[in-house]
């Protein structure tokens, strides 16, 4: 029988990211991440410079992978599609679970 995970989210509106518990860190497999925040203001947003990262409790930030990532700025939203990052790279990150946009 596999065994099955139950992960609660919660966003953070103010700060576009979100949190996931219990920690992904602890898992063997990574998951993956698709978000779409709507309704926000996008104006000062550079697509040069704008990335989703993972976020520690401790201010670590690491790089995910991800197949789509964009600044929508006509219906003012932004989106990740499959965002990742390998639970062996977030094994030393303490605690806590944040994905978020970065610019």
């Amino acid at each position: 029988m596999m065994k099955k995970e139950l992960f609660t989210i919660t966003l953070d509106p103010n700060n576009a990211y979100i949190n996931i518990s219990p920690s992904p860190n602890t898992l063997d497999k990574h998951i993956k991440v698709c978000l779409e925040i709507k309704g926000i203001d996008v104006s000062n947003i550079n697509p040069n410079t704008f990335d989703f990262y993972y976020v520690g409790d401790n201010e670590e930030m690491l790089e995910t992978s991800k197949a789509e990532l964009t600044v929508d700025y006509d219906k003012h939203k932004i989106k990740v599609k499959k965002a990742k990052i390998h639970p062996i790279n977030s094994r030393n990150s303490p605690g806590g679970s944040r994905y978020g946009f970065v610019h």
